[in-house]
C-alpha cells in the first residue's frame, strides 16, 4: 500500500516541485525581458527629430524612424546581448518592439516533457514626449 502511494505521491511532488523552481524562474527571466523591452522603446522613442522641431516648435515633436530603430536595438546590444529584438514597428509618432530572452534552462520540469530550454517574449512601446505637460508628471 505504501508503495503504491509513493508511486503516484512522488511525480506529482516533482511536477508541482518542478513549478516553483521553473516556473518561478521563468517569471523573473519574463519581469526582466518585459524591463528590456520597455527601456528599447524608450530609448527609441527618445530618437526625436530634431530639425523638424527646430523649423517649427509648435508642431508636435516626431521621431526619426532609421534613428529609433538603430537606438532600439544598440539599447539591446548593449544591456542584454544575448537577447533578440524586432522592432514590430516604427514611424514618426510611437515605436513598437519585441524582445526575445535568451533561453531560460528548465531543471525539473524536463521530467514533464517541458523541454531543455524555453524563451521567454515581452512587447514594448513608447511614444515620444517633451517636458512637462500637464500638473503631476
Amino acid at each position: 500500500m505504501s508503495t503504491a502511494f509513493i508511486a503516484v505521491l512522488l511525480p506529482a511532488l516533482l511536477v508541482l516541485a518542478g513549478l516553483a523552481i521553473d516556473g518561478g524562474q521563468v517569471l523573473v527571466v519574463r519581469r526582466e525581458t518585459q524591463a528590456l523591452a520597455d527601456g528599447a522603446a524608450r530609448a527609441g522613442a527618445a530618437e526625436i527629430d530634431e530639425a523638424a522641431a527646430r523649423i517649427d516648435p509648435s508642431v508636435p515633436i516626431v521621431l526619426d524612424p532609421a534613428q529609433a530603430a538603430a537606438a532600439a536595438t544598440a539599447y539591446i546590444a548593449e544591456v542584454a546581448p544575448t537577447a533578440q529584438i524586432v522592432v514590430t514597428q516604427v514611424d514618426s509618432t510611437h515605436i513598437a518592439v519585441r524582445v526575445t530572452s535568451a533561453p531560460v534552462h528548465i531543471t525539473l520540469l524536463q521530467l514533464a516533457w517541458v523541454g531543455p530550454t524555453v524563451r521567454v517574449q515581452a512587447s514594448g512601446t513608447a511614444e515620444p514626449r517633451t517636458g512637462i505637460t500637464a500638473p503631476g508628471q
